[in-house]
């Protein structure tokens, strides 16, 4: 068979020039200020640091506030590797993006990460350890009124700095922090008594604290954030009368009696814990496929064993969340609107299960969160709770509420809630009961609590 003859379609010769586009606008550093104060404006270069969302021209015009506080006076801060030269305590505008952030001293683990400026008020608090000490603590507090003005509007390159900066005869860094009120044991030598707030548990009351909505945290070059659930009364297993309207199924099965419980303030993850936290923490590989996959092979006690070493690196009490304040977050907690679903009465919306993943791992936080920012409490992976199996006999909502409740121990099998990408959507359901053995650890994970 012959083959037909080939033919070329003809380029035209002179082809018309594509339009340049034009060059985008003070590129260059810039004189920012808010309050009265002169503060930089850093612009990532290129359009690499801006996420794709934010790539209209307004945001050409805004800058966001950033506070840097480091308890290493002499220590070097780098900002996309140009050297700060106001040090490591100092306040710059940023515009929206993503940078790099690098803070060394002498004596010290050098800190490295990647901050997202996407807020006025943000206040980062590095704490450097000393290199025979667990790796650094970057912590982000959200509060807008601690501010260390830059004055300055000059930076120079990394590049150009041959020696560190020589510290101060007058300043002995160490020896003057050491001699300060701490808050963990692990860092009281490094922690000045003004990272008190970002570093310790909030109290109740007071406004500092009251602002504290969010804390970050660096482990080893992983961030994770916690978020803050205020305090309040709820009934827990409370099962809605609409339920039938959004749900085929037993939800009945082997949930408890409703009763009342009142809870204190505390943090829960805004994320179940990845794969890739869990592998830093317990010195895995991070898996190159998958890193921000909710971990799901851990049983109750190798959850403990995660947390106390998680604990040792940052100086903290992370621990799991107890049932009740499982629930309550779940719910909504203060801002709840009786969703069925943690967020929604629309379980697509909000969480990962068998009729819309495929039977596959999805990454956290791809669907829409609760009323409190809180992603996946509903489908992902089932998630361990630090209560025993406990029936609440007796428990009823005309009794007075339970205050800070956990579970005694009724059998040897503990608690897991929200159930995973494998379940049924009544499976999924917030105030859904379930146990299994502290040693049986398939297909489950987990979520802090501070």
């Amino acid at each position: 068979m012959v083959k037909p003859p080939r033919t070329e379609t003809p380029k035209p010769q002179n082809p018309p020039k594509k339009p340049k586009t034009p060059k985008r606008k003070n590129r260059g550093r810039a004189q920012f200020g808010t309050q009265g104060h002169k503060a930089r404006t850093v612009i990532p270069s290129g359009n690499d640091g801006y996420r794709k969302h934010r790539q209209e021209e307004e945001d050409e015009d805004r800058s966001y506030d950033v506070t840097f506080k480091c308890n290493i006076d002499n220590a070097t801060l780098y900002i996309d590797d140009y050297e700060e030269e106001d040090g490591p305590n100092c306040t710059v505008a940023f515009k929206p993006g993503d940078f790099k952030i690098s803070v060394e001293a002498d004596g010290y683990e050098r800190c490295d990460t990647i901050i997202d400026v996407d807020r006025d008020g943000m206040v980062f608090d590095i704490v450097l350890k000393e290199k025979d000490r667990p790796m650094p603590l970057l912590i982000d507090d959200l509060d807008d009124d601690r501010h260390l003005v830059s004055q300055s509007g000059k930076r120079k390159s990394k590049a150009q700095t041959e020696t560190p900066p020589a510290p101060q005869p007058e300043q002995e860094p160490v020896a003057v922090v050491a001699a300060q009120p701490s808050v963990q044991e692990v860092v009281q030598e490094v922690v000045p008594p003004t990272t008190e707030v970002a570093t310790a548990m909030p109290e109740p009351s007071g406004e500092d604290n009251q602002n504290a909505d969010h804390k970050s945290f660096l482990v080893k070059g992983v961030t994770f954030t916690m978020v803050r659930v205020e305090g309040g009364t709820y009934t827990r297993f409370k099962i809605p009368e609409n339920v039938a309207q959004y749900v085929d199924g037993d939800v009945y099965s082997g949930v408890p009696h409703a009763h009342k419980v009142t809870l204190s303030d505390y943090y829960i993850g805004m994320y179940e814990v990845t794969n890739e936290l869990w592998s830093v923490v317990m010195d895995d590989a991070v898996p190159e496929f998958g890193a921000q996959y909710p971990y799901d092979n851990a049983n109750w006690n190798q959850c403990q064993e995660f947390i106390a070493r998680l604990n040792e690196i940052t100086g903290m009490k992370f621990r799991l969340p107890t049932d009740a304040e499982w629930e309550f977050a779940a719910r909504g907690g203060v801002k709840s609107q009786g969703y069925i679903f943690s967020g929604s009465n629309d379980i697509n919306q909000v969480g990962w299960y068998s009729n819309n993943s495929n039977i596959e791992y999805h990454n956290v936080g791809t669907l829409a969160p609760n009323e409190l920012g809180i992603y996946d409490m509903t489908g992902g992976v089932p998630e361990w709770v630090e209560d025993w199996f406990w029936y609440w006999p007796g428990a009823n909502e005309s009794n007075p509420p339970l205050v800070n409740p956990v579970g005694e121990k009724y059998k040897d099998r503990r608690v897991y809630r929200g159930g995973g990408y494998g379940n049924e959507a009544s499976d999924c359901c917030v105030f859904r009961y379930f146990n299994d053995s502290p040693d049986s650890g398939r297909g489950m994970g987990l979520r802090l609590a501070l």
